[in-house]
Order: structure tokens, then C-alpha cells, then sequence
């Protein structure tokens, strides 16, 4: 109890449980914020079906279908009204479609009569007409009547949140909509920066092994240290949650109500009210905390470095964060961070946006069982961090110790800094996680593009389904025709048969035609007949674009992956071209050209673009393609730059982690210009080996996949800025053309290598100023990601070319899509060099006068 009290003390100390308490506040009021902006409630949040939706797209909708090849009938012509006239007066019923009142609950009281009422009156009409809906419909009209009847039952306040109708914003709407911002994985990352330095720092400074003068007691010590770091956690869910219901009460429309039920998914539908989710949550997150707390332990344990435990226990829950982007169902399992979503894990269904149309996914709730892997984790690595905790010696003399020894290097002087320079994170080290995550990214590539192969040519895939379509059709027709020829059908019937069957007929022929012409891709696929096969793919290109396709306006019809959005004449054109050139070069069959994406196609949202760029990028990756494809669809570019930083770009702020003061350096024969010559080129040295063997690494697996492929593989290259692209004419070689594959890597390579130089020689400038190590990376990592946010996102317009930061993204440059987003033809391949380069210079410049007037 004495060292609990002791940790405890110690965090206080460090102003950890006032950090987490401000972060608390403001987490606390920014869930409000955001849930109050209108915008919150998209389709990507929890979606609900009602219940008059599904009849009329379940019911309705297909009977009207069939009913115009039908003569009119007495009994579908009341159903038709009756529903008509049910839907008109649901609609024009206040009292159910009200205009919400804040604070009025004898009208929401009204709302959930009305609703019930409507619910029975539909039950009735399905009842009357002998109609069922479809089975996956069923769970969804269910609960929408239980919870209902559970809400008049238990004198429930009803509560609505849409981008249309909103109740008002309580502390319950806020904590049933937008847990995943409050507990999500930003507070996970400031409890993981405040605790993750505590053992390593200990362990340097000694003071582990008189710690109480009970040097026998380190199991104790490691649990003392778990629970302290347990109760911070706990201290940021209660002022979260304290603070959201304060300033709820105070500035928005009061606490709501926790009775509130929630749907959760299971073998059954299962009603959760608000409160006992909120529960879940809680649990949920802290037992991430304690997976997480656990990593810090364990990776402390090993680096007995302070900043480097930070760096790395950052680097990997960033990355598992990342992942939990992928809607894998895989995922939780084996990324324990997936439990954040907890909408899905702990309600059991979601919302996805597919095509650019909300679709309500229901997966079977998890509740404690997606808590299994994190506890277990955390239960090794406490395991494993006693056991190196009490290996003396173990891990410095085995894993630190045996670094490059730089002999290639004459300057002693130099050489030491490289050597520093490279221990700040070691080298090895970097190089082999950074190998293993790229392995990892390079398997899912690999995957996805196998996946997009079978979806088009598989045996499973689209081409067994108009199998299956065609012999449903003929089956269908075969018994159309036996009803024809039996004698026996009326007049009428026989009319309304013949109809049928002409409908059937034109099916089929549709059905047949698309099957020809995917067995011909799988077969022109499969014999590397690349004449055959990009000539044939003209028709499906017209159809991703929708290409002579007509409303009854005369109006194009809009791809449903882009909603409100419109694909660019100008893709088109660039993908008809890319095809033809495909083609003419013999590039083997690849799945996936259908459709360019480019800057000026308009979305709706993200998501739709995301969806989109995943559904038609080439399935192709070789070595000299990786870097393009990595670098476009991953900006491998920017990462490699950021990670150099990251790990080498320490720069002066290391001489105060380690100790070893610049006076010490002075007592050598060397000048203070000296020193500073020596860690930029350091900085630059050791990130140029990491980046050039992490570049080699991915060409190697990129050529082993692949092989070293095709030297004239057309790359989309953006020659002037286009104001009219949707509706535009374009021709090749004017307003856009397509360089080679090794002309875009003589053009990306040396802005690359310039943009590197430039982030590491910025950072050591700064780091003449701001001594400690984490503030500095962060400070440096902030300033290039948002000056390349900016510059991506068109923000500064024709001031883009002006900023260094502006080409870190070499690819983007190169291709001159960024010129096109900045609006600015000054954007290009020369003026990033002669920016950089100048950027460069004068960083270096500065750090020199610099260091001679601010270094003591």
C-alpha cells in the first residue's frame, strides 16, 4: 500500500493527474460540441430503419413493380390506397412527424402514442392483405415495436437525433452517441505520454533499485506502478463523464434520459438502456488502458530510455489505431483497439456507407467477449516485463549495445555523432519494425488485390452469380412457357403471362450478354492476352461511368458511388486513354482500370471517395510500381520523411537526454560551427541509410510479387488546370498526357531526396532552441503535416509553391494534381527543388549563427 501511495504521489507530482483532468474537460466539452453540430447525425452514425420504410421497399414498392405488366385488379388497387392513405396521414400527423419542441415531453409523450398507434395500423394492413416482409427485415420491424412498447411501459422520455429533427442536446444523447470521441483513442494516447516514461526513467536515474530500500520487491514495484496508472485512468472517465453532464445542465438541454433504450444485436434482440451501455463502455476502456499501460511497462522494461519507450509504445498504438480503420471482422480479434468502436462491439450494429448509400450492417453484439484479447495480452507482457525486469543486463548488453560501428567514417568527430545520432532510436531497431509493419501493409495490399480479382474473375465471384442469374431466368421462363402451352389459362392470364415472359426474355438476354463478356475478361485474363482483354473492357468502362445512360430528363445518371457527386468528363476521357495505351504497350491484364479517379471528380463525402479509390485502383504492384503505388495510395513519401524525423532528427536536444552537455564536446578540438556541421550531417546521414533500406526493401518485395515490370507503365500526369472538368472536352497531350514509370521516378526521386533533406535540416534548427525531445518531434512533426495538409487540401491557394512543406508528397507533385487542388501552375517538379534546396540552405545557415550565439 506504502508504494501505491508512493506511485501516486509521484504522478501528482508530475502534474499527470492535473494534465488529465484539463484533457478531461476539454474532451468532455468537445463530445458536446460535436454531437450538437447538425452535421453529426450523417447515415455514418447509428442508422435506423423505420418501419413504414421498409413495408413500402419491402412490400410496396415490388408489388407496384409487378403490377405493370398485371391488368388492374380490385383487391391490389385498395391494398395500394389504403397504404397511400396510411403513409399521407403518418405524414401529415403532427403529433408523429412533430417540430421539436426542447423540453416539451408531453409532445414526445404524444410522438411514441402516435408511433404505436401507426405500428398497429400497419400490423392490420400487413394482416389484411396476407403480406410478410422479407426475413431480414423482420429483427429490425421487431424492435422498433418492442422498443416502443418498452418506452410507454417504463415512462421513458423519448429522445431523437438526426441531421433533420433533434430532441435537444443531452449529457445521455451526447454519451449514447459519441462515447467514441469521449473515451476514444486520444486520451488513450495522453495516458500512454504521461505514464509510459515512469519505469525507464527510474531504471536511468537508478532509483528502482533503492526504491523503499526493498530492492527484492520489484514484482510489487510493477504492480504498484499499474494500479497508479489505473487510477489516472479512472479519474479521466469520471471528470469526462462529470464534465459532460455539467455542461450539459448548464449549457445545453440537461442530463436526458439513461433509460433510454439502445438496440443491441445478439441471437436475439436485446434492449440495453443508455446507462448500463455507458457501463460497458467504461469497462471496455479500461481495460484498453491496462492493455495499453502494459505495452509502456513492457517496452520501458526493454529500452531503459525514457524517450525512446515514448516514441515507440506511440508508434505502435498509432498504427493499431490505423488499422481499426479496415471494417475486417477479423479485427476483433487480433487488434485489441477495435473495442473503441463500441457502437458495434458492445450495440452490435453499425452504419457503413457503401456506394455512397447508408446501409444498416448488423453484426452480433460482443459485449465482454472482444475484451478477451487485450486481457490476456496485457496478462503476457506484465509477464514478460517482470521477467526482463529481473534480467540484469540483459537487454542493454543484447538488443543497444551492438550498433553499427561506422568505420567507413575518417571524422572521428563526425563519426561520433553518427553514432549518437543513430542510438537516439536504434537503428536496427527501426529498420526491423519498420520492415515488419511495411511486411504487414504489403500482405493486406496483396490480399485486397486478390480480392478485387475474384469479385470480377473468380470462381465465387461475379461470374458465378450470373450463372446462377442466368439459369434462375431460364428455369423461370421454362415455366412461364409450360403455363402458356397447358391450355388452361384465361384470356386475361395468358395476357398477363406473355408479359412476363417477354420481361423474363429481355433478362436473360441482358444476363447472358454480361456473362459472355466476364468469361471473356477471365479468359483473355487468365491467357495474358492483353490485346483482347483491354479491348474488350471499353463497355464496362462506359458502365462505371454510367457512359449513355439517361434520366427521363435527358440528364446523365450519377454513379451511386458519388450521390450528390458527379464523376469528371475528364476521368473518363483519361480512363479511355489509359486502357487504349495499356493495350498498345502489352501491359499483361490488369483488374482495376476500369475507372481513373481524379482530382476533379466530386463526392459527397470521404468515405464514398475512400470506397471508390479501393474499387478501381489497378490490382497490379511490381517493383518498379511499389514506390507509385505506395507513395499515391498510402503517401509513402510523406511517411518515410516523417519516421526520419522521428527517429534521427534529435539533433541538440539528445545532448540534454543523455547527459552529455555541448561544453563537453567544446573540450575537443573542434568549434561550435564544427559540432553543428557535424549533427546536420549525422541527421541527414543515418535518416538517408534508413529511408534508402526501407525503399530497397519494399522494391525487393514489390519485384518478389511481381516481378520488376514494365518500364512504360502510363502514370496520369495533370497539365493545366481544367475550370469546366465535368462537363469538359479534353485532348491527350494538351490538357493531360501519361509519363512512364521511370520518368516519374527520375522526377520523384531527387524531390524526394530534397524533401528529406530539408525536414532533417529543419529539425536540427530547431532543436538549437527547444532542448527536450518529445516537444521538439512534436513540434517539427506538427509544422510539416500540417504545412502538407494545407497544401493538399488547396488550402493556401496560389501561396502553395512558396512553402517547403508543400512537396513533401514528391508523387502528387510530380504528377501535378497538387498544382491542380493549389490552382497554381507554378507548383512543379524544378520550383519544389529550387524551394527545398534554398529551404535547406538557409536552415542550415540559421543553425550554424544560431548555435554560435544560443549553445553555452
Amino acid at each position: 500500500m506504502r508504494q501505491i501511495t508512493f506511485e501516486i504521489k509521484k504522478l501528482f507530482k508530475q502534474k499527470a493527474f492535473l494534465l488529465i483532468s484539463l484533457l478531461a474537460i476539454i474532451m468532455g466539452v468537445w463530445s458536446v460540441q460535436t454531437v450538437d453540430n447538425p452535421y453529426f447525425f450523417t447515415p455514418l452514425k447509428e442508422y435506423k430503419t423505420g418501419a413504414m420504410d421498409v413495408l413500402y421497399n419491402d412490400i410496396i414498392l415490388p408489388l407496384y413493380s409487378q403490377s405493370m405488366y398485371l391488368d388492374p385488379d380490385e383487391t391490389r388497387t385498395e391494398m395500394f390506397n389504403e397504404y397511400y392513405e396510411l403513409s399521407d396521414r403518418m405524414r401529415e400527423d403532427e403529433d408523429y412527424n412533430p417540430e421539436w419542441i426542447v423540453g416539451d415531453i408531453q409532445q414526445r409523450h404524444n410522438h411514441v402514442l402516435a408511433k404505436q398507434k401507426y405500428l398497429d395500423e400497419m400490423q392490420s394492413f400487413i394482416k389484411k392483405f396476407d403480406l410478410s416482409f422479407n426475413e431480414e427485415s423482420l429483427p429490425g420491424i421487431n424492435w422498433e415495436i418492442k422498443e416502443t412498447e418498452y418506452i410507454l411501459e417504463h415512462d421513458v422520455v423519448f429522445e431523437e437525433g438526426s441531421m433533420f429533427k433533434n430532441t435537444g442536446t443531452t449529457a445521455a444523447m451526447v454519451l449514447r452517441y459519441n462515447l467514441e470521441e469521449l473515451l476514444g483513442i486520444i486520451p488513450l494516447i495522453v495516458l500512454l505520454v504521461l505514464v509510459t516514461q515512469s519505469l525507464p526513467q527510474e531504471i536511468l536515474s537508478s532509483t528502482v533499485v533503492n526504491h523503499y530500500l526493498q530492492p527484492k520487491k520489484k514484482t510489487s514495484l510493477i504492480f504498484s506502478k499499474l494500479i497508479s496508472f489505473g487510477l489516472l485512468a479512472i479519474s479521466y472517465v469520471v471528470i469526462a463523464i462529470l464534465t459532460v453532464l455539467i455542461y450539459s445542465i448548464f449549457f445545453k438541454d440537461g442530463i436526458g434520459s439513461f433509460d433510454f433504450p439502445i438496440r443491441t444485436v445478439g441471437f436475439e434482440n436485446i434492449i440495453t438502456p443508455t446507462w448500463l451501455y455507458l457501463i460497458y463502455g467504461v469497462i471496455t476502456f479500461l481495460v484498453l488502458s491496462l492493455f495499453v499501460f502494459s505495452i509502456a511497462l513492457l517496452i520501458g522494461g526493454f529500452t531503459k530510455r525514457p524517450i525512446l519507450s515514448t516514441l515507440m509504445t506511440l508508434f505502435v498504438i498509432i498504427v493499431l489505431s490505423i488499422l481499426t480503420q479496415g471494417s475486417d471482422s477479423l479485427q476483433q480479434w487480433y487488434n485489441p483497439l477495435y473495442a473503441l468502436n463500441y457502437r458495434t462491439l458492445i450495440m452490435g450494429t453499425r452504419s457503413i456507407h457503401h456506394s455512397g448509400m447508408a446501409i444498416h450492417v448488423e453484426t452480433i453484439a460482443q459485449r465482454y467477449k472482444i475484451l478477451i484479447v487485450p486481457l490476456c495480452l496485457s496478462l503476457v507482457f506484465l509477464v514478460i516485463t517482470l521477467y526482463v525486469f529481473r534480467q540484469e543486463g540483459y537487454v542493454k548488453s543484447k538488443l543497444f549495445s551492438k550498433e553499427f560501428e561506422w568505420k567507413f567514417i575518417k571524422n572521428e568527430a563526425l563519426r561520433f555523432e553518427v553514432k549518437k545520432t543513430a542510438s537516439a532510436f536504434p537503428l536496427k531497431i527501426a529498420l526491423l519494425t519498420i520492415s515488419v509493419i511495411l511486411s504487414l501493409i504489403f500482405i493486406q495490399v496483396i490480399v485486397d488485390d486478390q480480392k478485387l480479382v475474384d469479385e470480377y474473375l473468380g470462381d465465387n465471384g461475379l461470374i458465378q452469380l450470373l450463372e446462377e442469374e442466368v439459369v434462375n431466368y431460364e428455369e423461370e421462363l421454362k415455366e412461364v412457357d409450360e403455363l402458356l402451352n397447358s391450355g388452361s389459362l384465361s384470356e386475361e392470364e395468358a395476357r398477363m403471362y406473355s408479359n412476363q415472359r417477354q420481361s423474363v426474355s429481355d433478362f436473360l438476354t441482358s444476363s447472358e450478354n454480361t456473362l459472355k463478356t466476364y468469361t471473356n475478361f477471365k479468359r483473355y485474363y487468365d491467357e495474358q492476352n492483353s490485346t483482347s482483354f483491354y479491348r474488350t473492357i471499353t463497355p464496362e468502362i462506359r458502365r462505371a461511368f454510367n457512359q449513355g445512360v439517361e434520366t427521363g430528363d435527358g440528364s446523365p445518371v450519377v454513379s451511386p458511388q458519388y450521390v450528390a457527386g458527379k464523376p469528371s468528363d475528364f476521368s473518363f476521357n483519361a480512363t479511355m486513354d489509359f486502357n487504349q495505351l495499356l493495350r498498345d504497350r502489352e501491359i499483361r491484364p490488369i483488374v482495376g482500370t476500369y475507372k481513373i479517379n481524379t482530382v476533379y471528380d466530386e463526392f459527397v463525402d470521404i468515405q464514398s471517395k475512400m470506397e471508390m479509390e479501393y474499387s478501381f485502383t489497378p490490382a497490379i504492384i511490381t517493383g518498379l510500381n511499389g514506390w507509385h503505388r505506395f507513395s499515391m495510395s498510402y503517401y509513402f513519401d510523406i511517411v518515410l520523411i516523417m519516421l526520419a524525423v522521428l527517429f534521427f532528427g534529435s539533433g541538440f536536444s539528445l545532448e540534454k537526454e543523455q547527459g552529455d552537455h555541448l561544453s563537453f564536446l567544446l573540450t575537443q578540438p573542434q568549434s561550435k560551427a564544427t559540432i553543428t556541421k557535424n549533427k546536420i550531417l549525422a541527421s541527414i546521414l543515418v535518416g538517408s541509410l534508413f529511408v534508402g533500406s526501407i525503399f530497397i526493401f519494399l522494391f525487393v518485395l514489390s519485384t518478389i510479387v511481381g516481378g520488376i515490370g514494365n518500364y512504360d507503365y502510363p502514370i496520369l500526369e495533370y497539365l493545366r488546370f481544367i475550370p469546366d472538368a465535368i462537363n469538359g472536352r479534353f485532348k491527350l497531350g494538351v490538357d493531360y498526357d501519361f509519363m512512364n514509370l521511370t520518368t516519374y521516378w527520375f522526377k520523384s526521386i531527387p524531390l524526394f531526396i530534397t524533401g528529406l533533406l530539408f525536414s532533417l535540416s529543419f529539425t536540427v534548427m530547431c532543436s538549437v532552441i527547444i532542448k527536450n525531445r518529445l516537444a521538439l518531434l512534436s513540434f517539427v512533426l506538427i509544422i510539416l503535416a500540417g504545412g502538407c495538409t494545407l497544401a493538399m487540401n488547396g488550402t493556401l491557394g496560389s501561396f502553395t509553391y512558396l512553402l517547403p512543406t508543400s512537396y513533401l508528397h514528391a508523387g502528387a507533385v510530380v504528377d501535378g494534381s497538387l498544382s491542380i487542388i493549389a490552382q497554381t501552375s507554378q507548383l512543379t517538379l524544378w520550383s519544389g527543388l529550387i524551394v527545398l534546396i534554398v529551404s535547406s540552405a538557409l536552415c542550415i545557415f540559421i543553425t550554424i549563427r544560431l548555435s554560435d550565439k544560443v549553445l553555452v
